[in-house]
This record gives structure tokens, sequence and C-alpha cells, in this order.
């Protein structure tokens, strides 16, 4: 009987680490999405520093 319980356990525990890694992940992902989207933003919408505006009138 205990030693069911303890196998339950270290299934239980077993599938809690899995989940657990899988969210990791997909949280990682949804970070680097991210950041990819504010570079590619700050690339296309950059606004010109004082000297850039300067040389272009």
């Amino acid at each position: 009987m205990i030693h069911q319980d303890i196998d339950k356990a270290k299934r239980t525990l077993a599938t809690l680490q899995e989940e657990k890694r899988a969210r990791q992940e997909r949280i990682q992902l949804a970070i680097d999405s991210k950041r990819k989207f504010d570079a590619d933003l700050h690339a296309h919408c950059q606004i010109p520093s004082a000297k850039e505006r300067s040389s272009l009138s």
C-alpha cells in the first residue's frame, strides 16, 4: 500500500515537473517573440535624432 502511494506520488511529481517545463518553454517563446516584435517595431519606426533631422533640412 505504501509503495503504491510512493509510486503515485512519483508519477504526480513527474507530471507536474513536465507541466512546469512546458509552461517555462511557452513563457520563453513569448518573451522571445516580444523582444523580436519590439526590435522590429523600433527598426521600422525609428525617430531620427536631432542631428539627423537638421541634416535632412
